[in-house]
């Protein structure tokens, strides 16, 4: 995830994370869904 993350800063691209079941995770201490400018979800 940091090589994705960097990538996308370094050529100024936006990122769109799928949060599918990912309810209460984290990725080193940041809440899933915040590290990106897009997140999607479903409740089913």
């Amino acid at each position: 995830m940091d090589v994705i993350l960097e990538l996308t800063k370094r050529h100024d691209i936006s990122l769109v994370e799928d949060c599918f079941r990912v309810y209460g995770a984290a990725y080193k201490g940041e809440k899933q869904a915040l590290l990106v400018i897009l997140a999607a979800s479903a409740c089913n």
